[in-house]
């Protein structure tokens, strides 16, 4: 009888948890990014990237140990409304300009001042973060 309980104890299954797997990868991919010494982010998080008169938010992609910076994958503003942000191969205007247009660049940690959630998709293949009042107030705050 005992050994019944036991084994009804021992043969949950966790990965039927919703989110189980997804949470584990991210614990992991934590854990790697803590070895080399990055920032508590992982790939593809988004954040708010001070960059002199203004920000923009961008993806992160790695971390670079030695020069203590970060690679960024940006959004730019759209024209049409400044809370508003677009991939820059959305405002490529030929063909040619938009194979392979992405806007990466290397930032200073320390210029990287808030974590977003994920953009909701607005119109025109925009993209909107919530956070967006907040950010902009934090920014003034700098």
């Amino acid at each position: 009888m005992e050994e019944d309980k036991d084994a009804e104890v021992c043969d949950i299954d966790y990965e039927d948890d919703d989110g189980f797997e997804e949470e584990q990868s991210k614990r992991v991919s934590k854990i790697i990014l803590l070895v080399e010494n990055a920032p508590d982010l992982l790939k593809d998080d988004w954040i708010a990237v001070h960059m002199g008169a203004t920000w923009y938010p961008g993806q992160f992609v790695q971390f670079d140990s030695v020069s203590e910076e970060l690679e960024v994958n940006f959004l730019h503003r759209s024209s049409s409304n400044e809370k508003w942000f677009v991939w820059p191969s959305l405002q490529a205007r030929d063909e040619e300009d938009k194979e392979d247009k992405e806007d990466k660049g290397w930032v200073e940690e320390k210029n990287v001042f808030y974590r977003l959630g994920e953009p909701k998709e607005g119109r025109r293949q925009t993209l909107i973060f919530n956070e967006y009042d907040e950010v902009e107030k934090a920014f003034k705050d700098m």
